[in-house]
């Protein structure tokens, strides 16, 4: 299953900027030391970085990310959390805000629209479907 760009979002959030980032199974982790992980793991988090990018923001910003990170690549050198969170701010920018969506002429606001009823575990799709109308 691969790392969803909101994993990267998160975790750069949290971490100090100067933190490095690796791949753990299915997760992703970060440290403070280079020495203290495989390196394997620090280009899989590299690689699951830009794979994610490209998913999220398109195949154009993706590729320009896939550009800045190249010295990261060849040098084998490990993602730091500020680069992660320094690309997906540009690429918000650039593609505006991850919870506001344009439709026709107006601008909506996911994060008022109360999905939470649909997203709630448990029940049956009538129910969910009912909690939709309700809103």
């Amino acid at each position: 299953m691969p790392i969803d760009i909101n994993a990267f979002r998160a975790i750069s959030s949290k971490a100090n900027g100067t933190d490095l980032l690796y791949v753990h199974g299915d997760s992703l982790k970060s440290t403070k030391a280079q020495g203290s992980r495989d390196i394997m793991a620090f280009k899989a988090a590299t690689q699951a970085f830009l794979d994610a990018y490209k998913a999220h923001y398109g195949a154009a910003l993706g590729q320009m990310a896939r550009n800045t990170l190249q010295e990261f690549v060849e040098a084998d050198r490990p993602l730091s959390a500020s680069v992660v969170s320094q690309l997906v701010t540009y690429a918000d920018e650039k593609m505006g805000s991850h919870t506001v969506v344009k439709v026709g002429d107006v601008a909506v606001d996911l994060t008022k629209l109360c999905t939470d009823k649909l997203l709630s575990t448990g029940l049956t799709k009538s129910t969910k479907l009912a909690n939709a109308g309700s809103w």
